[in-house]
């Protein structure tokens, strides 16, 4: 699993410290800080985890598709999001066939 993420020298300090938004950047620099900020703080947990236990979850997610399939769904609240509409059977861009797919693949 990979992640990466482009963030100018200096921004990613202050999205670790929580720092508030630098005064000299542009009002489209300042939108996409404070997207990258809000980012950071919901996944933080997961970054920590894979910066510093990687495989605490990756022996479970290559040895079983039900750890798969449940680490899929609830990683992070966009993915949990969709999953729900999927099968509660609204449309949400993709079908139970395309996480089956996603998960066996």
């Amino acid at each position: 699993m990979n992640l990466l993420l482009s963030i100018p020298p200096g921004i990613g300090r202050a999205l670790a410290l929580w720092e508030p938004v630098p005064a000299e950047l542009s009002e489209q620099e300042k939108a996409a800080y404070e997207q990258e900020q809000a980012f950071f703080i919901m996944s933080r947990d997961y970054f920590i985890e894979q910066a510093t236990r990687p495989q605490t979850i990756g022996h479970n997610l290559a040895d079983s598709a039900v750890g798969l399939a449940a680490w899929m769904v609830d990683h992070e609240a966009r993915s949990h999001e969709v999953s729900a509409r999927v099968f509660a059977g609204r449309p949400a861009g993709l079908t139970r066939d395309d996480i089956f797919d996603n998960i066996t693949l």
